[in-house]
């Protein structure tokens, strides 16, 4: 009698791992420019930092889709930290930093989605929002400027802005976009 071996199940598929691999290399790569115009926007500005904020949500739009196309929790963290990784060896102004802190966007993208248990417009514009903001309080904390409070929440609110509209708005349309086409068939 022939003993049968299970295959082992993984929570991620192969398509789902190549799916946070490609948007997570996209997004790393894409970080690294956005970052350079972040520090363009500061200079025009006349502030040390802050004025990029207007651009933040760009770097969560990946975890969005990532998020939306996979539906497992834990999709936009893992996206965070292999886009943290990308993002540092394509040469970001923030150095290793970067990795914790897109590897917490992320988790905070994953974490708001599984709070509101949807896949919706306004679950997306929330975790968007949240994520981009926490950049701020993140490189607060690693770095901290002695930034007045009323500046640091005013940043703050520009990155949950951008967030809601780069990341969530945006994000929402191309999945639709993405997902009516359904590249992903079985």
């Amino acid at each position: 009698m022939k003993q049968q071996t299970k295959k082992p199940k993984y929570y991620f598929s192969n398509r789902d791992l190549i799916v946070i691999a490609v948007l997570s290399g996209i997004g790393g790569v894409m970080s690294t420019y956005i970052g350079y115009l972040g520090n363009l926007l500061n200079r025009i500005f006349g502030i040390p930092f802050g004025a990029g904020q207007f651009v933040s949500g760009l770097h969560v739009f990946w975890f969005i889709l990532a998020a939306g196309l996979i539906r497992k929790p834990g999709a936009a963290t893992t996206a965070g930290l292999l886009k943290g990784v990308i993002e540092l060896l394509t040469g970001s102004t923030h150095g290793v930093a970067i990795i914790l802190v897109s590897l917490l966007q992320g988790l905070l993208v994953d974490v708001v989605l599984m709070i509101t248990r949807r896949h919706n417009l306004g679950s997306y514009m929330l975790a968007g929002g949240v994520s981009a903001a926490s950049n701020v309080f993140a490189f607060q904390i690693l770095y901290f400027s002695g930034a007045p409070i009323a500046y640091i929440l005013l940043i703050a609110l520009i990155a949950f802005v951008s967030g809601v509209l780069f990341a969530g708005s945006f994000g929402h349309s191309v999945l639709e976009i993405v997902l009516q086409a359904r590249p992903f068939r079985a």
